[in-house]
């Protein structure tokens, strides 16, 4: 009984987002018609050495690459690096 409920939960949790997600790229789609949508613009790029635990010095340290855009619609910043990895900070 709790498996069949607690796929019920999931599937309606699915289903309710679909549809909130569905009706914001309508909203953005009709907002690229009317030439009022606006893309993210790049901000900066970091380049961040990452020691992993333990090591002692920065030499032999990896290198990873950020690159920071700004969402002109809303102006949170999207930071994105180099292995693939991204993550939103609303904006203040």
């Amino acid at each position: 009984m709790k498996r069949v409920l607690m796929v019920a939960v999931v599937g309606l949790a699915f289903a309710c987002g679909f549809l909130a997600s569905d009706s914001r790229v309508e909203s953005l789609s009709a907002q690229a018609e009317k030439g009022e949508a606006k893309g993210p613009q790049w901000s900066h790029g970091i380049d961040l050495k990452v020691r992993p635990y333990g090591q002692a010095g920065w030499k032999n340290a990896p290198v990873t690459a950020v690159e920071v855009y700004e969402d002109a619609a809303n102006g949170n910043l999207i930071y994105i690096n180099d292995k693939g990895g991204m993550s939103v900070q609303p904006k203040k």
